[in-house]
């Protein structure tokens, strides 16, 4: 996390850093754990870059990674995902070809002459289908003729970091954290440790993703308790016993509201009422983005 965002996170290795070490495949595990919504790579292929993505497990990510590294590929960049804006889709995970076209742009397995990966939230106009990261590329990046130092210093002004690779070039936008000894080079500290997986209730409330002081992470775990439908931390648990589930079981405002129709209201002491998309209970508390339904009337 980064200014109390979810976050992606890039991973650049370099040329000269040599096969992938179990240490270094530790450490893009790590990055799928916290950031699990999707992945892919890019690197040079016959004087082209060549873009593999749509990744959506790690098993699939493994198994695509060593069938391309028979060969040994040198420089490459791979991103994980965490969903901002747009779908958790294969089209929308990074990196994303430099194009107008949405088919190219969405490709799983393409050959261009550049591509993008960014880590970040973009200021720019935004659609429900579709990554901030690709209607930036395509509304934006791909007007450019070409990319040259001058675009990248443009580039530079917006939140994030990103890496441009082209086939004479590679652009690392932003500061990273380095490995020194292994050539890798990493958008932030997600590689390190996998955190534990939290709930859509965390992330409203700016407790998903990662922190980079552990010491955050202890004090904002203490402070949860684990759900028990979906064994997920959650700041915001409540009691549900006319699910039929067991007594006096705790379960996170997510779950409640996968769990209940429409139109439903259950319990005295702690009641709630579920419409559409929003959940509020009746003590009329603030809660992330569903908007508090209040009265006592059933809805």
């Amino acid at each position: 996390r980064e200014d109390g965002k979810p976050m992606c996170i890039i991973v650049l290795k370099r040329e000269e850093s040599g096969p992938i070490t179990p240490k270094q495949w530790e450490w893009l595990h790590h990055c799928w754990d916290n950031n699990h919504d999707g992945a892919g790579f890019m690197f040079r292929e016959d004087e082209v870059v060549r873009v593999v993505k749509g990744l959506m497990t790690w098993e699939r990510f493994e198994e695509r990674v060593k069938e391309l590294w028979r060969d040994g590929p040198g420089l490459t960049v791979f991103h994980f995902r965490t969903a901002t804006h747009g779908k958790v889709s294969p089209a929308n995970t990074h990196p994303f070809p430099i194009s107008k076209d949405n088919k190219i742009l969405g490709s799983v397995d393409v050959l261009c002459d550049g591509a993008l990966v960014h880590n970040g939230v973009l200021p720019i106009p935004l659609d429900k289908e579709h990554s901030d990261t690709m209607l930036f590329v395509r509304d934006y990046l791909a007007s450019f003729s070409r990319i040259s130092m001058k675009e990248v210093r443009l580039i530079s002004l917006l939140e994030g970091k990103f890496i441009i690779l082209t086939t004479k070039h590679t652009y690392m936008i932003g500061t990273f954290e380095e490995e020194k000894e292994a050539n890798w080079d990493f958008s932030n500290k997600g590689y390190l440790t996998a955190y534990p997986k939290l709930s859509k209730n965390a992330f409203l409330h700016g407790y998903g993703g990662w922190l980079d002081d552990d010491d955050e992470w202890r004090g904002a775990l203490a402070k949860m308790e684990v759900c028990g439908v979906c064994k997920e931390h959650s700041p915001f648990l409540t009691t549900a016993t006319s699910l039929g589930l067991q007594e006096d079981m705790k379960v996170c405002k997510t779950c409640l509201r996968d769990l209940f129709v429409e139109g439903d209201y259950y319990g005295e002491e702690d009641s709630f009422i579920v419409e559409g998309d929003r959940i509020g209970t009746f003590d009329s508390f603030e809660w992330g983005t569903y908007h508090n339904l209040e009265g006592g009337e059933r809805k």
